[in-house]
């Protein structure tokens, strides 16, 4: 094994935590975006969204939770979104996890566009709002293992 220099250490060091910062930005941009679905003047009222961290936030609606968590899939340049339907009251699982990916511009993969329209874009208000309330509602509703999407 070839080891590197400190200085090339640091430049690629440096380059990767400026790339996980620009990811965590657009997931930024995400969950503002996704804030307007707990507005008062919202259609739906009763949704409550809550800023966990940086890379995390949950929404809440009808005594279920959906968990939204960042992180950066540095092999493939992508920010990952797990969405995870938060347990029960009494500790038992809600459903499997899944995620979706997005890239640099916010354009998200493999997620169950809407016909005609094109892929998501999590900076976008109402496609942040569309993810969010889709899976709220697969939630709600138990089928949330049916909604594995990948990247």
């Amino acid at each position: 094994m070839k080891l590197e220099t400190t200085q090339q250490y640091i430049q690629e060091l440096g380059r990767a935590q400026g790339r996980y910062a620009q990811m965590l930005e657009i997931f930024g941009a995400f969950r503002a975006s996704a804030e307007h679905v707990a507005a008062d003047n919202y259609p739906i009222k009763g949704i409550a969204l809550t800023n966990v961290s940086p890379t995390e936030f949950t929404v809440n609606f009808l005594e279920k939770t959906v968990r939204f968590t960042f992180s950066y899939d540095h092999t493939a340049l992508r920010g990952v979104v797990a969405v995870t339907a938060a347990p029960a009251p009494d500790g038992e699982p809600t459903g499997p996890n899944w995620s979706f990916q997005f890239n640099g511009q916010g354009e998200v993969g493999d997620i169950e566009p809407r016909a005609n329209e094109g892929a998501y874009n999590v900076r976008v208000d109402t496609d942040a709002a569309e993810i969010v309330l889709g899976a709220l509602q697969l939630v709600l509703v138990g089928r949330i293992e049916a909604a594995r999407v990948g990247s």
